[in-house]
Formats: structure tokens, C-alpha cells, sequence
């Protein structure tokens, strides 16, 4: 029977061990926070910086955009004018009709093959008279940079005959 008492004792012993104390929040290092604090702004500054880049970025390319479509539309109204002072007006009556041409250009300005009519004034005369009209202006006047003569290329032109 000894064994039998060594045996409870050894269990009441393992039973009886004292818990860890948990353990006790350390102090913040200060130089550590002040280095995270440090990193923090940096990182804040960078994500300010590229905002402010982004952004000048986008206005730099909307006034691209726009001085482009000022050109684009600077040329567009050369070409209706050439058109309107080979047109016979009178063969389009008094209204206000809107006609439609696709036209295919070259970067000479001159016009490949023959202008295809989208949209008709309601006028067979009328719309003969405006596509001699094209034909007559050939060459159209286009821009010399290869950037803003593709809006020409494939021209989509809307045209009305009495404006």
C-alpha cells in the first residue's frame, strides 16, 4: 500500500502548482512610437504627393484634350466652309435641312473614293448638290499632326447646307 500514497501525493502536488501571473502590460517605448508616428507621416506624405501628381496629371491631359478638340474643331468648320463656297444653296431650299457624309481622307487632305451619304435632307437635289460640293473641295483642309488628323480620317461630317 505505500505505492498507492506516493502516487496521491504526486498527483496532488501537480494539482496544486501555482498559476503564471499574467503578464503585466509593458510601457510603450517612446522612441518606438515616435519612430511609427514618423512612419506614418511619411507614408501619409507620399499618399498626398501621388494625389497631387494624379491629379495634375488629369489636368494636364483635359487641357491637352481640349486644345485638341479646339483644333479638331477649328478644322472641321475650315472644311465646311470650303464646302458651303462650292455648294448651290438654292438647290436646298429655304429650311434648315442636316445632311450626313462619311468621307475618307488622306493625310494630304485629299478625299478616297466617292463621300458616302448617311443621312439624306429629304432633297435628291440637295444632296447631289452638297456631295459635288465635297468632291469640288478636294483637297480638304486637315491638320498637319498625325494626332489630331486621325479625328479626320474616317470623316463623319455633319453638314447643313443653309447655315
Amino acid at each position: 500500500m505505500p505505492k498507492a500514497d506516493i502516487a496521491l501525493k504526486d498527483k496532488k502536488h501537480k494539482a496544486e502548482k501555482p498559476k503564471p501571473e499574467p503578464a503585466k502590460p509593458t510601457k510603450p517605448d517612446p522612441l518606438k512610437q515616435q519612430q511609427l508616428k514618423q512612419e506614418q507621416l511619411r507614408q501619409e506624405e507620399i499618399i498626398r504627393q501621388q494625389q497631387a501628381q494624379a491629379a495634375l496629371a488629369q489636368l494636364t491631359q483635359a487641357r491637352q484634350n481640349a486644345a485638341q478638340q479646339s483644333v479638331v474643331n477649328d478644322y472641321s468648320e475650315r472644311i465646311r466652309g470650303k464646302i458651303r463656297q462650292r455648294l448651290n444653296r438654292a438647290l436646298c431650299g429655304d429650311g434648315n435641312p442636316l445632311l450626313i457624309f462619311d468621307i475618307a481622307v488622306l493625310p494630304t487632305g485629299q478625299i478616297l473614293g466617292n463621300p458616302v451619304l448617311r443621312k439624306s435632307s429629304g432633297i435628291p437635289a440637295c444632296d447631289k448638290a452638297v456631295e459635288n460640293a465635297i468632291l469640288q473641295s478636294d483637297p480638304l483642309p486637315v491638320p498637319t499632326q498625325p494626332e489630331i488628323f486621325a479625328y479626320f480620317r474616317d470623316l463623319h461630317l455633319n453638314f447643313k447646307p443653309n447655315e
